[in-house]
């Protein structure tokens, strides 16, 4: 005979390890048995390293299972010995094809108890035998084997307990099919008795018998009554059956546990684990509150119709998911199905209508239907109890009920609901957990048990939700808002409301600023827009339109409420329309504050806003988003390497997929909505969605490695395109599975599209070239190119009539035939580049977007703007219509998502503000008098202060305009272009009055003397200029970088200036002699400011401090060197005692210049701090960078002013600091005012005012 070590692995052993996998994989840990493995010669040293080079146990766990199958019989037995020691519930799995010799040991445990003998002591004790349909649980299993293991020494109770239907006598039965268990623990056998709900009379009956059977040697009467009994069993199990286990099955009361309490080993299966509460002996409670696990399941039906589970129809998952994997439905299906086989939809169509009463079997488990072993459930209940657990019907599924929420809704005390719980839980009937946050118990029941309560009580469903929404009302006297954080109120209180029909207090939340602060700050905004969008059209038409006005104010924050902390909730509300009853409610939410600090966008009328909602799904770049068929969500990918599916509506998920580990650069969900592709550098991939995703179901079909740039689905949804790095594009036709590779370009393809018809596809590439290839043909040679492009082509998007397509390369879409490729048209921008375009669907629009963060629509006729969108702060990736052309959404590099409603007429299209500009204000007053800019088109403009809309141009320059300064009448403005051409203009007359070709690199800034006579002008070319009005140019030159900043004093007789050569230098303004120079950091100085008292001067540097100096001696005062960035920027308090620096990772600090100490620290900006001022009292201080902000001295932010664009370089407040003025990045100028709240003389009524 052959070494038995090296006998092949059995049939048996290797279908143990196919079909148990997944559970092995899920619980295994091979560092436990490894060593053992190593002893008995079935791993060697370097299959241990290979499996331990894994990174995660379950990788681990899959290379170990992919090598022991490979090998003999003796590895299964020895990784079975290994795991009964170290992981016994996973060696359950493998037991029985555990061979000797090499070969199946027939009838006999690996312990030496024959199974013949256990299988005789089972019969004898009544224990019922598996079902005919059997599936194995073994982590239920495992646990009552454990709990059992504890009585070996003694007397003691094993306490099953769960929900019924969950299979506590099935898996019981199983659990005492043990050798070790029987031949250790209970070698005096064992002894079955089913219990149920029984009276007195009945239960004496069991006795009796039970008696007689532990007797049966001893002819005499049974016991009269249970007391006698009770000693009788007593001294039956101490005398005759002292190793034995009494298993009483589906215990129902403590009465039952009473009689049966005679210092025995006893197994009790119940749904009460209160029931043996006050027995004597120890008790080892297990719960089982899991029922088949979907592996189970469906192996269960496939056992019951005859077939593998390959084989099983798609219903049989929809099955298992519908009844949350009970075994009591899932095995009265399967009893129906053996008699039915042809009625998947129909058993399946029952069970999600909950129509329970109709599936009724008689089947291995105790109850016939799934509504019998519910019901019997809740008869057991006293009516008080019943009342609480009848409530859980109006909550929704899995979602925890504080003990909180009841109390209020039962007009209890929260402990007393606790205590009444408690026994609704011993019962098996809900389950509790400790929530740590809200410091209370939190409930939930089985969905099984929540569905039959929802059909039980379904004509009782809106009287329950209306008792709660009255209870709430009534507790918070009709102040939602009021209403502390429990996990749960806020959340659902209005789905609660809509049940109710109590719509006026659901539109009372609803349009209520209060109620969404605390409700976004605690839930997110995409739950607030779900209620809008779930439960606004159920509101009369009166109201419906000013809902739809909140609707809108949280769909185009949502990007900031979703921040920590929460921005001003009615800040964002002052920059609503001022019709709105957004605005107005928050005007007089503001007059009614005590304090506060709110300031109003004065005006915002200017600004015509088409933006519907903006949403941040992905962390990083987001590459491309579309909506899907119906248009109510959104598909979209990006940098994260997530493909994510939410409301377009209400941003709220409806899936996320981790769909590669790098850049998702494309997706797209097929026509039908079944299924979705997605592709990276790496590979694309095809995935499943039943059901348009949802619920979620998401399966990977397919994976085609390759550096693919773009993947899409053909318009009929029968074939997918992809491109490549290298040049290729492959077709897949998915109803024949055939590949079809075109080699389109020796370059890059970066773009692919369908023609409507699927008879064309058009490919984008680097080679400036576009082309069309015939998508059915086996030719690889383009049928037509369009050569008109003279940079990389990025996109392609074909008319809806299928004769035009347009295709950007550079700046400009071109739009050409596609029957012979002739150019009809040119869509021009400002941009650098258009990133991406779109045919609207109804093909009188073209949608492109550009590097300068807009999108531009033009219309198709002449190809003029006729619209353009901003909000974007960075690249628009992707740019994609819905199928109505009524709605556009856009992603960019800024991570954020915008939906759009497509309209037409935008006035600003000729006006794009530049961010360097100066302000006038009325003699000090706090009303704006001018502003002058720059705009995109290197134009100097003033703008009406009075009358903002009226704007005047003034020149316009070859480049842009960056400085600009006033002089002190406020008559006269100067201004330096990049080019520089420094230009001085008449502010009233809009007229030039003087040219001067002053630097030859970027002018830096410009000043006047306060006389206005003589201007200083200092630029990147190292220069500072002295224009004296009639006479010559006087030329400073000392510094040899770029000259960052200059600064007059001493009645304008010296000029300070300020390097990138790290110096500060001191002139003579009269000569332009150099007076003296500071080596005063060791970088770039930024910029240096002079005190109001005129004795100091601070400078701010790359190399992470500022510095001040004395101005009379030149010496060094104070370093202050806390900032962890470069500093930026720095400013004076108006009183010279305090100075406030900003840095570049977005801290303000306030420091004390005479002793140098740190006094506020303000935290912060979420990019570089550009501007500082302080209030005139010098308690107030106000910062520029991505937002405005406002702080007090210690730190404490006061208020956030949000602008549209990326960040900001100055604001310009009034001397009186209560009207401010910047424009951002996108191009938006903003006139600011400050709102404060006036009491009058009887000290409670307040009016808004506007100072």
């Amino acid at each position: 005979m052959g070494d038995p070590n090296m006998a092949p692995m059995t049939e048996l052993a290797r279908l143990n390890l196919r079909r148990h996998r997944q559970s092995l994989i899920d619980d295994l840990d091979v560092e436990f048995i490894s060593d053992h493995l190593i002893e008995e010669f079935v791993l060697e040293l370097d299959d241990v390293e290979l499996i331990m080079s894994k990174a995660t146990r379950r990788r681990k766990a899959v290379t170990f299972l992919n090598m022991i199958t490979t090998k003999g019989q003796h590895a299964y037995n020895s990784t079975y010995a290994a795991l009964k020691k170290m992981q016994p519930h996973l060696a359950l799995f493998l037991e029985d094809a555990v061979t000797g010799q090499g070969h199946l040991v027939k009838g006999a445990s690996l312990d030496g108890f024959t199974k013949a003998q256990a299988d005789i002591l089972l019969r004898k004790g009544g224990v019922p035998i598996p079902p005919s349909v059997f599936t194995p649980r073994p982590n239920h299993v495992v646990k009552i084997k454990e709990a059992l293991m504890n009585l070996k020494d003694g007397p003691g109770w094993c306490v099953v307990h769960g929900m019924g239907g969950i299979g506590k006598s099935v898996i019981a039965a199983a659990s005492v099919r043990d050798t070790e268990i029987l031949s250790d623990v209970f070698p005096g056998g064992l002894f079955w008795l089913s219990v149920g709900n029984v009276d007195k009379a009945k239960l004496l009956s069991k006795v009796q018998n039970l008696c007689a059977r532990l007797d049966e040697d001893v002819d005499r009467s049974p016991p009269h009554n249970l007391e006698e009994g009770k000693d009788r069993l007593r001294a039956l199990f101490i005398d005759k059956h002292p190793r034995s286990l009494l298993i009483l099955d589906d215990v129902w009361s403590t009465r039952v546990i009473h009689t049966f309490d005679v210092q025995a080993r006893v197994m009790v299966t119940t749904r009460d684990r209160g029931v043996t509460d006050r027995v004597t002996g120890p008790v080892h409670r297990v719960q089982l509150e899991e029922g088949f696990s979907e592996e189970q399941a469906l192996a269960t039906l496939a056992a019951w119709t005859l077939q593998e589970v390959k084989t099983l129809p798609p219903e049989a998952k929809a099955i298992y998911e519908a009844s949350k994997g009970s075994p009591l439905v899932i095995s009265i299906i399967g009893a129906l199905l053996a008699d039915h086989p042809t009625r998947w939809k129909y058993y399946l169509d029952k069970l999600t209508r909950k129509r329970y009463a109709s599936l009724k079997k008689v089947t291995a488990y105790e109850y016939g239907s799934v509504g019998e072993a519910m019901g019997m459930s809740l008869e057991q209940l006293p009516q008080e109890l019943r009342d609480i657990y009848k409530s859980f019907a109006i909550f929704a599924e899995d979602v925890p009920i504080p003990a909180s929420v009841l109390g209020v809704m039962h007009g209890e005390e929260q402990e007393s609901i606790e205590d009444m719980m408690e026994e609704i839980i011993n019962k098996s009937l809900a389950f509790q957990e400790w929530n740590t946050t809200y410091k209370c118990q939190m409930y939930t029941i089985h969905d099984l048990q929540l569905d039959f309560l929802t059909e039980q009580y379904k004509t009782d469903i809106q009287d329950m939700n209306k008792k709660l929404v009255d209870s709430f009302h009534s507790h918070c006297k009709s102040e939602y808002h009021t209403l502390p954080d429990d996990g749960y109120i806020h959340m659902y209180l209005a789905a609660h409301m809509a049940k109710a029909e109590e719509f006026a207090e659901l539109t009372k939340i609803l349009t209520s600023l209060r109620w969404i602060t605390n409700q976004v700050a605690l839930t997110g905004p995409a739950n607030t827009l779900s209620d809008y969008v779930s439960y606004k059209n159920l509101l009369s038409s009166e109201v419906k339109d000013i809902v739809s006005q909140f609707q809108y104010f949280v769909s185009v924050n949502a990007h900031l409420l979703m921040q920590s902390p929460l921005p001003d909730v009615l800040q964002l509300a002052l920059l609503q329309p001022d019709t709105t009853e957004v605005c107005q409610q928050s005007r007089r939410l503001v007059k009614a504050k005590q304090n506060g600090f709110y300031v109003e966008w004065c005006n915002k009328y200017l600004v015509r806003d088409s933006l519907l909602m903006t949403n941040t799904p992905h962390s990083g770049v987001t590459m491309c988003a579309q909506f899907n068929a119906a248009g109510d969500h959104v598909l979209s990918c990006g940098e994260d390497g997530y493909v994510k599916f939410w409301s377009s509506e209400s941003g709220k998920q409806a899936f996320s997929i981790e769909a590669h580990n790098n850049w998702v650069n494309w997706c797209e969900i097929s026509p039908d909505g079944q299924t979705m592709v997605t592709c990276s550098s790496s590979n694309v991939k095809l995935w499943r969605i039943p059901n348009g995703g949802y619920p979620l179901h998401q399966a990977m079909i397919r994976k085609i490695p390759g550096d693919w740039l773009r993947a899409i689905f053909s318009h009929d949804g029968t074939k997918i395109a992809m491109c490549s790095l290298d040049g290729l594009i492959e077709i897949l036709d998915l109803t024949e599975d055939r590949r079809k590779m075109i080699r389109a370009s020796d370059s890059v393809i970066r773009a692919l599209c369908y023609t409507l018809d699927d008879r064309y596809i058009i490919s984008c590439s680097d080679d400036t070239k576009v082309k069309v290839f015939d998508a059915s043909s086996a030719m690889s040679d383009p049928v037509m190119s369009y050569t008109g492009h003279t940079t990389s082509v990025i996109n392609a998007s074909p008319s809806p009539d299928g004769q035009y397509v347009a295709t950007t390369g550079g700046s400009d879409v071109h739009v050409w035939t596609i029957v012979d490729g002739a150019l009809v048209g040119k869509c021009m921008s400002e941009a650098n580049m258009v990133l991406c375009c779109e045919f609207c669907p109804k093909g009188d629009i073209i949608a492109g977007g550009l590097s300068s963060y807009e999108i531009v629509l033009w219309e198709t006729r002449r190809y003029k703007p006729v619209a353009v969108f901003k909000g974007h702060t960075s690249w628009v990736m992707s740019v994609k219509f819905d199928v109505k052309g009524e709605r556009l959404v856009s992603a960019s590099d800024d991570e954020t998502v915008r939906t759009w409603k497509v309209e037409y007429g935008h006035t600003d299209l000729n006006s794009v503000w530049k961010r360097d500009f100066t302000a006038c204000f009325c003699d000090g007053d706090k009303r704006l008098k001018f502003v002058v800019a720059g705009d995109n088109k290197n134009r100097c403009l003033v703008t009406d202060g009075r009358n903002v809309d009226q704007t005047f141009v003034v020149s316009e320059e070859s480049r842009r305009i960056r400085a600009f300064a006033l002089t002190s009448d406020n008559t006269k403005v100067a201004y330096g272009s990049d080019g520089g051409v420094v230009k001085v203009a008449n502010v009233e007359t809009h007229v030039v009055e003087r040219s001067l070709e002053a630097h030859t690199m970027d002018v830096r800034q410009c000043l006047f003397t306060r006389e206005g006579d003589t201007l200083v002008t200092c630029s990147s070319d190292g220069l500072i200029k002295i224009w004296p009005e009639g006479g010559e140019v006087i030329e400073c030159r000392g510094h040899t970088k770029a000259v960052t900043q200059c600064q007059l004093y001493q009645n304008d007789a010296k000029i300070l200036s300020s390097s990138r050569d790290a110096t500060l230098k001191i002139w003579e303004l009269s000569t332009g002699h150099c007076l003296a120079t500071i080596e005063a950091h060791s970088d770039w100085i930024f910029m240096c400011a002079i005190s109001p008292d005129h004795s100091m001067v601070a400078s701010v540097s790359v190399d992470k401090t500022a510095k001040v100096w004395d101005l009379q001696s030149h010496k060094l005062r104070k370093v202050l060197d806390n900032h962890i960035d470069s500093v930026r920027t720095c400013r004076f308090s108006p009183d010279s005692t305090l100075l406030a620096t900003g840095d570049d990772s977005g801290i303000v600090r306030i420091w004390n210049i005479s002793s140098g100490d740190e006094v506020g620290e303000c935290h912060k900006h979420k990019s570089w701090v550009t501007d500082i001022k302080f209030s005139p009292d010098a308690k107030i201080v106000m910062t520029a960078g991505e937002n405005v902000k406002w702080w007090q001295l210690d730190g404490t932010l006061l208020q956030t002013f949000h602008v549209r664009g990326t960040f900001i370089r100055q604001v310009q407040a009034s001397p009186s600091f209560q009207t401010f003025v910047t424009i951002d990045s996108a191009g938006i100028l903003y006139l600011m005012c400050r709102v404060k709240q006036n009491h009058q003389a009887n000290g409670d009524a307040r009016q808004i005012i506007y100072v």
